[in-house]
């Protein structure tokens, strides 16, 4: 469901954010957009991994696989989609560019701490952006409130927002 959901809202003209954990959520969902993805010549869309550790986690998993699982994952690693963002700046210009028809991953996956937040705060109010919920949110924290279907706005930071982001949380994720 997860890929026909992908594929739908970027015909819309929609930027995509998946809020991920950043150890093994965030390299799960990597694979499966690669694997899904990858091969289509069509698909141009580019791929923003935004989070420190993420990044960082990204090379102790270099450095402990083996064969054929370290040959998939630098083959993830280098597709020409995938663009890394190392730079708080950098996430904050990203999170800003509402033109740009993206896929953007970034921890923390409840949406309470990091640089996910830059993500929110610039899109939550706007009705071309996607949160795709992967895992687990408490009640109370931003991403729990986004699934809320009650809650129309969400303090983020201190500052009031209005929940007008679509929002599609898979099951299937989370342990």
């Amino acid at each position: 469901q997860m890929v026909k959901d992908i594929k739908e809202e970027l015909k819309q003209g929609k930027s995509i954010l998946i809020p991920c954990f950043a150890q093994s959520r965030t390299q799960d969902i990597l694979h499966f957009l690669y694997e899904n993805f990858s091969n289509d010549e069509n698909f141009k869309t580019p791929i923003y991994l935004d989070g420190k550790l993420a990044l960082e986690i990204n090379n102790v998993y270099r450095d402990i696989f083996n064969n054929d699982d370290r040959r998939i994952f630098e083959n993830i690693l280098t597709w020409e989609n995938l663009h890394f963002i190392n730079q708080y700046e950098d996430s904050v210009n990203v999170a800003l560019r509402k033109d740009e028809r993206k896929i953007v991953l970034s921890s923390n996956g409840m949406m309470s701490v990091g640089r996910v937040l830059n993500h929110l705060k610039a899109n939550i109010e706007n009705k071309n952006y996607t949160v795709m919920i992967v895992g687990y949110c408490a009640p109370s924290t931003p991403g729990g409130l986004l699934l809320n279907e009650k809650t129309h706005e969400i303090k983020i930071e201190g500052m009031t927002y209005r929940k007008i982001c679509k929002v599609i949380r898979y099951k299937g994720w989370s342990s």
